[in-house]
């Protein structure tokens, strides 16, 4: 017998390994499920809450607590692929009772093309199965195929908890149920577990626990094994339900399964708990399923679309899933695809193709991509059609602002030096403050691959990062936050703090499209890049190679620059030297120098300083400081812009990051009061502008300085443009001079 793992979740610690779960409770006034391993009661999305006090690789999902009239559940909201069978294996808890103990604990199986948001009725019933008492009715689990009772106090198998079953309860005992449909029939039952074995420990503490492992062949003949004698191995002996053919009173297996936990305590009380569980096939290799979840995109000819499927499990043989194309545009005329199908290569779970506008005259029509038959894996049976409109309204940059007082974040479409729509960052329609401990770092690069710019966020205080994954509003612009998630380290714990001394600087793409945040350690001087994986269902982010982020030289050593007491400062990332990469610029607060490393990855391949034409290391003297990163020349490698006061300068380098002529302080100076905060194409003419933003006073204009791209000088006419309100000449006020640019990004609108 061949058997291949589909997933494993321990339990044990603060965050789950796949972030697909949807839990509740099951009564009023019932308490959730916990990870015990986890302190924060809130959940991330797709995982599960905490609210424990064990330590990490030492915790449990409890299901209920020992008090009285509690009911929580877990459901996996992923399908798992059925073909093979199943093999589950898990250990269960059960402890800190009354006398007798009650009620017990479910494992269950439901269809995997059904939704079920609650589970099934609580007491006798274990959350699976349906209750017909009088006075207690409640409806079972929706999609219920199989549900597996460990059933303390023994009425899962009675007749009141669905079709069939007797009068008398049968304590220490496990039962099996069947399908929804069929009222929730009972198709097996152990009697009372042999040789005064029990499900629950009379003890107050928890434990070892009770093994159990439920196979399902492919044929549907269930099996249940549980660990008698408590020595948490199974044996033939131990196989307490035996080749029971579900498939001829339950009808068909499904396709696809859902599973998760119950349990219930009534007048009678247990702890109930588990964790260690393994999903494997019963026999078999296992057959992946394709996921594409049914977004809804925009794409203009500025802002293709990635259009991405995912196996659940990676294969090791190539999955091609050819592609159906439909709507109301016209492929080659209105638009392009990359592709006529999207291949997962072995070893890989993601795989996409690129759809591009071709024309604005495709302005409103509609492409709806659908998922064929794919070889080497089947359909997910969530894997809907993706929808993707072609839209051609005028393009507008649009700039994100935060307040670090307010922690509130807003974003201006700006036509020209108009404000055109603009936006608070909103919430299930609210704004939203994440807190004052929360900084905006980067609002231009996109990480789950829908074509829209999201959110990276730092926390100053606990040094969390965070991602918000952004969609379009009713404006028009990417206002509105689709999903989010903590970046954590692979493993499921908690989020990631790098610790003290560790800011993040910047977010960056390096040889290649991949976003990857950089740090610096003001302390140590230490620098680390984070590459990260994003899943494609849930968006959960984690740092893909821990152990290999900190920057270092060729000889393997951890570069330090001596942080703030050696007056070195990270200041971002570019192209400096024309390779395409992005390379890190270094100031030096004392000097005044500047340096830049060049990198492969991690590993610094050149670093030197900028000098001047004649080979001294350049100094800008006291009071300048770099602003911004930006390619003002327009011809591929990137100038470094200054400030110092109302005055700015800005350096091209050439070979050997040497200056080169075009080098120059800009004869028009800046207002009092002015800080260049982005430097960006305003009127999107290819030519970049300066934005400056009163920081000074509560009167904080922003005003726009056009740069020419060949002298560097402001353009003529040199009265530098406010930012206006439509049909107005005085400038837009906010009142409040906190309000600072974070990143301008082009969008084209939603709105036509």
């Amino acid at each position: 017998m061949v058997q291949q793992s589909i997933l494993t979740e321990s339990f044990r610690n603060a965050e789950v390994n796949q972030l697909n779960w949807i839990f509740g409770a099951s009564r009023n006034g019932a308490l959730p499920p916990i990870l015990t391993a986890r302190s924060t009661s809130s959940a991330s999305p797709g995982g599960l809450p905490g609210g424990g006090t064990d330590t990490a690789g030492n915790g449990v999902l409890r299901l209920t607590n020992n008090t009285t009239s509690q009911g929580s559940f877990v459901i996996y909201d992923r399908p798992i692929n059925a073909s093979a069978g199943l093999s589950v294996d898990f250990v269960l808890y059960s402890y800190g009772s009354t006398t007798p103990g009650a009620d017990g604990l479910s494992f269950f199986l439901i269809d995997g093309s059904q939704k079920p948001t609650t589970a099934g009725a609580v007491g006798r019933s274990l959350g699976y199965s349906l209750d017909s008492d009088p006075g207690f009715e409640a409806a079972g689990i929706v999609g219920g195929y199989l549900g597996i009772g460990f059933d303390e106090y023994g009425n899962f198998s009675t007749n009141l908890a669905g079709a069939g079953g007797g009068a008398t309860r049968t304590a220490q005992s496990i039962t099996v149920r069947g399908r929804e449909g069929l009222t929730y029939p009972l198709l097996a039952t152990t009697g009372t577990l042999p040789g005064g074995a029990r499900i629950d420990a009379e003890s107050e503490t928890r434990g070892t626990g009770r093994r159990a492992r439920i196979d399902l062949t492919a044929s549907g003949v269930l099996s249940v094994f549980f660990d008698l004698n408590g020595d948490s191995t199974l044996t033939e002996n131990e196989r307490v339900i035996s080749n029971v053919n579900v498939v001829t009173d339950n009808g068909a297996l499904p396709s696809t399964f859902k599973f998760g936990f119950s349990a219930s305590t009534g007048g009678l009380t247990n702890v109930h708990e588990v964790n260690n569980l393994e999903i494997k096939t019963f026999d078999g290799a296992y057959t992946p399923l394709v996921s594409f979840p049914p977004i809804n995109s925009l794409v203009t000819p500025n802002n293709p679309l990635v259009v991405t499927a995912s196996l659940d499990v990676a294969s090791t043989q190539p999955v091609v899933i050819p592609l159906n194309i439909g709507g109301t545009a016209t492929r080659g005329t209105d638009y392009s695809l990359s592709a006529d199908s999207i291949t997962i290569e072995p070893g890989q779970t993601t795989g996409s193709v690129v759809l591009t506008s071709n024309t604005l005259a495709a302005n409103g029509k509609t492409v709806q991509i659908s998922l064929q038959t794919p070889s080497n894996a089947a359909l997910n049976p969530d894997a809907t059609s993706r929808n993707a409109t072609l839209t051609a309204p005028s393009d507008y940059l649009s700039i994100v602002l935060q307040n670090p007082g307010t922690s509130q974040t807003a974003i201006w479409g700006l036509n020209g030096n108009v404000l055109a729509p603009s936006a608070f960052v909103q919430l299930n329609g609210n704004v939203v403050q994440p807190g004052t401990d929360w900084r905006l770092i980067s609002n231009n690069a996109d990480f789950n691959a829908d074509s829209i710019p999201d959110m990276v966020w730092y926390n100053t205080a606990n040094t969390r990062t965070a991602i918000w994954y952004m969609q379009p509003g009713t404006t028009g612009l990417y206002n509105v936050i689709g999903n989010n998630s903590f970046v954590s380290l692979p493993g499921a714990t908690s989020p990631v703090q790098p610790g003290a001394g560790w800011e993040l600087v910047t977010v960056a793409t390096r040889s290649g499209s991949t976003p990857e945040f950089v740090w610096e350690n003001r302390i140590s001087g230490a620098s680390a890049i984070w590459q990260l994986n994003i899943s494609p269902t849930t968006g959960a982010a984690t740092v893909a190679t821990p152990a290999g982020t900190l920057i270092k030289d060729s000889n393997g050593n951890t570069l330090l620059t001596g942080g703030a007491a050696g007056g070195w400062k990270l200041i971002g990332a570019g192209n400096f030297g024309g390779s395409g990469t992005k390379d890190l610029l270094w100031f030096n607060t004392t000097t005044t120098e500047t340096t830049i490393w060049q990198l492969n990855g991690t590993t610094l391949l050149s670093a030197g300083s900028v000098k001047t034409s004649g080979g001294a290391t350049a100094v800008t003297g006291a009071g300048w400081q770099p602003v911004a990163i930006a390619n003002v020349d327009q011809t591929g490698t990137d100038e470094i812009v200054w400030q110092n006061g109302g005055q700015v300068a800005v350096w091209s380098l050439g070979s050997n990051f040497t200056l080169n002529a075009k080098s120059t302080t800009l004869a028009q100076t800046l207002a009092a009061g002015e800080q260049i905060q982005a430097v960006a194409d305003v009127d999107l003419d290819g030519t970049l502008d300066l934005l400056a933003r009163i920081t000074t006073s509560n009167v904080d204009t922003t005003r726009i300085y056009t740069i020419d791209p060949t002298t560097f000088a402001v353009r003529t006419p040199t009265t530098a443009r406010f930012v206006t309100f439509p049909g107005q000449t005085a400038p837009v006020v906010t009142g409040d001079a906190r309000w600072n640019i974070i990143d301008p990004e082009l969008v084209t609108a939603a709105v036509t």
